[in-house]
């Protein structure tokens, strides 16, 4: 690895790249055998705004073509039968020798997306190719954002998530119930 990086160095130096390198991050490599490789991610559709993509992924993705789309604002009923409309959801059930997925983590990912897609606006598309999926849980191993500003006249209008095609619920509606177990 040292190696390595000294000739990657020592490339851009006689080359002419005026590029400072102020350090580097080595990180192991993340095997998980058993894991199912996805996709997910934040499209940007020109009329409908943010879009949460799901699908199978990995190097394949495109040869695949195993993917579902949903609008935001999703729920964890909502990002379960996003991931339910895919073919990969099969495979996350487990087969032979191989344990099955915790789904609703998988689905918790695609809820946090949808969130970020509120919160953050200005992130246009992302895309986390592969998450690393099995009985422990979700991993990202890549990802890739493109952001940009926001649009200075939004395209719905109302206070709060004006690039949805989707409203969430008013805050006014939203309340905490206990179950009788007291859950």
């Amino acid at each position: 690895m040292i190696v390595r990086l000294h000739t990657f160095c020592r490339h851009r130096w006689t080359s002419g790249c005026q590029a400072r390198i102020t350090g580097v991050i080595v990180q192991p490599m993340i095997t998980r055998p058993k894991a199912q490789e996805l996709i997910v991610g934040i499209a940007d559709d020109p009329t409908f705004g943010p879009a949460i993509a799901f699908g199978q992924g990995g190097t394949g993705v495109e040869v695949i073509d195993d993917k579902a789309l949903a609008l935001p604002p999703l729920d964890l009923k909502m990002a379960s039968d996003l991931i339910a409309r895919t073919r990969v959801f099969r495979l996350l059930k487990g087969y032979r020798n191989v344990p099955a997925v915790k789904v609703t983590d998988v689905a918790l990912t695609l809820v946090k997306l949808a969130q970020l897609a509120a919160d953050l606006p200005e992130v246009r598309e992302l895309d986390i190719n592969p998450p690393l999926t099995d009985e422990n849980g979700v991993l990202a191993l890549d990802a890739r954002i493109a952001i940009a500003p926001l649009e200075p006249e939004p395209k719905f209008k109302g206070s709060s998530y004006t690039r949805f095609a989707v409203r969430p619920y008013p805050k006014e509606w939203e309340q905490r119930l206990a179950t009788a177990d007291g859950a």
